[in-house]
């Protein structure tokens, strides 16, 4: 197999390992405000792994890109909480395939904001998510929603964040490891100072109750962060992108059995519409 396709199937299948472990998390502690202060912080632990193998500069963004910084760490705080509030009260195999959605977000805001036009088979990709996810939230069979608007958010939210985080990273200015060490930190830092002061004990449960699960998110966010940017720099964006969201396959099925959802296979079908349609808008993207 080529090497880029090699980094960037290994990149999804971290990313399905990271989503399984918060969703272990959520699932251990119903708690997902404290959860938003921990769990980006032990991401920018695993990215500034990620930059000391590859001896990249960590140093702290310039004043010049404070304000982008603000709207990325502002954003990603919103996210992050509705992301895990979305775990915590939702199944996994309803509301992560909603993720998959993010690409359509992109090239929709591509066409109205810049003028990107959209081929024939994006919108097929589109057509396609539609049906997979009318008929994921919609059957009669299969009518829990918990958790489905928060994700729902979560989707515009990730969709538009990365037109900020491209600003960032191509202007020159600031380097890519840096960036994502100093914006998880910054997104984790005031929500922990917001629990610290009025629910302390909160932190303590967590950091008791699951200390290995903790533990085990700095390597496996490494590991998703770095084969991210190594995927990208193989891979067109496109590519990179289809291969990342067809890892919510694995995380459905894995997480169907070790989270007792039964109903995630009987899902499967509409889960694998969702994701053809969203390797398909990002595949046509990258033509």
């Amino acid at each position: 197999m080529d090497w880029g396709l090699t980094v960037g199937v290994l990149c999804a299948l971290a990313w399905a390992l990271l989503d399984l472990q918060r969703k272990a998390l959520t699932s251990r502690h119903p708690d997902p405000l404290t959860l938003a202060a921990i769990v980006p912080l032990l991401a920018s632990v695993g990215a500034l792994m990620y930059a000391l193998v590859k001896g990249a500069p960590i140093g702290p963004p310039p004043p010049s890109l404070y304000h982008l910084m603000f709207w990325v760490v502002v954003l990603n705080i919103a996210a992050n909480f509705l992301f895990l509030h979305s775990l915590t009260v939702g199944e996994l195999s309803k509301v992560i395939p909603l993720l998959s959605l993010t690409p359509v977000v992109g090239a929709v805001g591509g066409f109205f904001l810049f003028g990107e036009s959209l081929g024939l088979g994006v919108w097929l990709g589109i057509a396609l998510i539609a049906v997979g996810t009318f008929l994921l939230l919609f059957r009669k069979s299969d009518k829990g929603r918990r958790g489905v608007p928060s994700m729902l958010a979560v989707v515009v939210l990730w969709g538009g964040i990365p037109a900020i985080d491209k600003r960032v990273i191509t202007g020159g200015e600031y380097g890519l490891e840096a960036y994502l060490i100093w914006s998880t930190a910054l997104i984790g830092l005031p929500l922990l100072i917001e629990r610290l002061i009025r629910r302390p004990q909160s932190l303590g449960v967590i950091l008791r109750g699951s200390p290995i699960l903790l533990a085990s998110l700095a390597p496996a966010a490494a590991a998703a962060l770095g084969t991210q940017m190594e995927s990208l720099i193989h891979l067109d964006v496109g590519v990179a992108e289809a291969l990342k969201r067809a890892g919510v396959v694995v995380t459905v099925l894995v997480g169907g059995i070790l989270f007792k959802e039964p109903q995630a296979f009987h899902r499967m079908p509409r889960i694998l519409l969702v994701v053809a349609g969203a390797c398909l808008v990002a595949l046509s993207r990258s033509v």
